[in-house]
């Protein structure tokens, strides 16, 4: 299956939680309230050594990845991919961790609802964990996950 690559996996998921916050709002570094901006594997380069992270911010970040050697093994290949999320909130109630959690929530809740993009499918648990030493006004979080893809098939001319 030509096309099936990590970086295939990691297109389908920006889209799928583009959509998942496309009406959420969160405070940028200036303080106005915009959209989430969704990256892949990184956020962008500063372009000084005076820029802040560019919150709010997502980065689905591909890992590592397994493939069975054995084309007839029932292990499909697998994908490992982290998705980082950093937001920020000035209210004087220190919600910035209400802001992530309402964000990672959606983001959950449309993998476990359903469980695959356009041509992969969640195979594992979603193991999330916060950041409990951010700055005041900031939070960052992120999901891990694993993914299938088809199997490579191996050419064989003896099987």
């Amino acid at each position: 299956m030509e096309g099936l690559t990590p970086s295939a996996l990691q297109d389908e998921l920006i889209e799928v939680i583009k959509e998942e916050v496309k009406d959420l709002y969160f405070e940028n570094k200036a303080g106005n309230r915009v959209l989430m901006q969704v990256y892949a594997q990184d956020i962008p380069p500063k372009a000084t050594d005076t820029d802040n992270v560019p919150v709010p911010y997502c980065v689905v970040r591909i890992l590592s990845g397994k493939s069975s050697f054995d084309g007839r093994a029932n292990n499909p290949e697998s994908i490992r991919v982290l998705v980082l999320l950093g937001v920020k909130n000035s209210g004087k109630n220190g919600s910035a961790y209400e802001d992530l959690f309402t964000c990672m929530q959606r983001i959950k809740q449309r993998l476990i609802e359903r469980p695959h993009t356009k041509h992969f499918a969640l195979a594992s648990d979603i193991d999330w964990g916060i950041d409990d030493e951010s700055p005041y006004h900031y939070a960052f979080g992120g999901m891990d996950t694993t993914w299938k893809a088809r199997q490579i098939q191996r050419e064989d001319r003896f099987t």
